[in-house]
């Protein structure tokens, strides 16, 4: 990112996360105690989006993690579905922001037997969500290690005892394969279809590590999102924006890094870079009649 752009881009997360400070104890309220679906639903959302949009630190992370888990574990599944997919939804997106130990070492034993809980839900959104966490969690497993993660590696034994697994994954496999085959005729077609193609994906890496892949274009510029990390984000944030999320790929800085995308941020450097050069001739043209002028005046004398 261009030396200007981050200073730009540093000033306006500052001021994103002053306003978001100011609205997140409401946030909260309407999510957890609102009798409105509809309500808690924006604001659980409303919530993920700001955690994600201001760079937000770890604790922060998982303070709203452990949020939308107290939210879904409250609710009547079958009944609340929306509320509790949205809660599950924004665990994946604010969790793709923590390092690949914290997702595979410290998260993973614990969250996957939750959410296989979830696979048996009714509803088709929910039951995906939760798929998709799991494959998130199992992904990182095969990323390098990142941030401080050297020094967590360093308690060696005490590490490798912590990250010994809570659940049978031939079992976890067996239930995933199910979804991606189901052909049960008490769901809708599309139902069947859409829930085949999703979960299909999420066995490829369970089983062999292999990450999905999505081609997306931003202003003419072919991309690939490759990693459950950069799926679960994308889908957040094309949920939110619609189709505006093209426009903030090809124009926001802080999405851009996010998603690896340095060659639109090199290519809109480019673009502004005309500004910058005619303002450069205009100063140039100014001094050379200047001085035109001067030399005029001289041989008058």
């Amino acid at each position: 990112m261009p030396r200007w752009n981050r200073c730009r881009h540093v000033g306006r997360l500052a001021a994103c996360r002053r306003f978001f400070e100011t609205v997140r104890p409401d946030l909260e309220r309407i999510a957890t105690k609102s009798g409105s679906r509809r309500a808690r639903v924006g604001a659980i959302r409303a919530l993920g989006a700001g955690v994600y949009a201001t760079d937000a630190h770890r604790n922060e992370i998982l303070a709203t993690m452990q949020l939308a888990l107290d939210i879904w574990t409250d609710l009547d599944l079958n009944n609340d579905a929306p509320v509790a997919t949205a809660a599950v939804e924004i665990w994946g997106l604010v969790a793709s922001l923590l390092s690949s130990n914290d997702l595979a070492r410290d998260l993973r034993p614990v969250f996957v037997p939750i959410f296989m809980k979830l696979l048996d839900c009714s509803d088709l959104d929910l039951r995906c969500a939760a798929g998709e966490n799991i494959a998130l969690m199992v992904e990182a497993q095969t990323l390098p290690v990142t941030d401080s993660d050297d020094e967590e590696e360093e308690d060696g034994d005490e590490g490798d005892e912590a990250s010994g697994e809570a659940y049978d994954k031939t079992h976890l496999l067996h239930e995933l394969e199910k979804l991606s085959s189901d052909s049960s005729k008490r769901k809708h077609k599309k139902e069947r279809k859409e829930q085949r193609g999703r979960f299909r994906a999420i066995v490829t890496t369970v089983s062999t590590g292999k990450a999905p892949s999505q081609p997306i274009t931003v202003s003419g510029e072919r991309y690939v999102l490759n990693s459950w990390v950069q799926m679960l984000q994308y889908q957040a944030m094309r949920f939110s924006m619609g189709s505006g999320i093209l426009v903030q790929l090809a124009h926001n800085p802080m999405l851009q890094e996010r998603f690896g995308l340095e060659s639109m941020a090199s290519l809109e450097a480019r673009r502004s870079a005309p500004d910058a050069a005619d303002k450069a001739d205009f100063l140039y043209d100014m001094a050379s009649q200047k001085k035109t002028r001067g030399k005029s005046r001289t041989q008058d004398r």
